[in-house]
């Protein structure tokens, strides 16, 4: 039988593994997954009970390329399957470096979300991207890790909103 200290270890370990599994989906450098994980916070709060883990005070994700931070992250899903991962800050930051690329694809919000089943990411609340010297903002993005696919904008309902995009001009040589 396993003691709570091993079995909180365990849980950790399957939940660094599921939580990054998504991360090299999204044109990230080849290597990131075969890099460690490590996952830095103030504090954590593993309640099974309620199927779910939350890490508090500036909260640091890293692996390989791959960098997150906020102020909150809530893992749904711990003890059972994976559903959904909800990082939230003042903003949230994170940072990735794509296969063949000399920069690195970063964006922030208020809110990231990660949704297990859809395989989709979504920038909340003052959302921006930027890739190339290229910028998107709008209040929702969401970028779809099967598909390659990005979305901005929202429709539904009153809470529409505008979406900006500015595009560079190429360097000419």
């Amino acid at each position: 039988m396993q003691t709570n200290h091993n079995r909180a270890r365990h849980i950790h370990f399957i939940l660094a593994l599921t939580l990054f599994s998504w991360a090299s989906g999204v044109s990230a450098l080849s290597s990131d997954r075969e890099q460690p994980i490590q996952v830095n916070a103030d504090t954590v709060n593993i309640d099974e009970s309620k199927d779910m883990s939350t890490y508090t005070g500036n909260v640091v994700v890293t692996q390989g390329s791959l960098r997150i931070t906020g102020n909150v992250m809530k893992i749904y899903g711990v003890t059972t399957e994976l559903s959904k991962i909800i990082v939230t800050g003042t903003p949230v930051h994170f940072r990735q470096r794509p296969d063949g690329k000399k920069q690195d694809i970063r964006g922030e919000g208020r809110q990231l979300h990660y949704f297990s089943k859809t395989e989709e990411i979504h920038l909340l609340n003052k959302a921006k991207l930027w890739q190339s010297g290229n910028t998107i903002k709008s209040k929702k993005i969401i970028y779809d890790t099967k598909k390659a696919v990005m979305k901005a904008g929202t429709t539904k309902g009153g809470n529409r909103g505008r979406v900006i995009t500015t595009f560079q001009p190429k360097k000419k040589k």
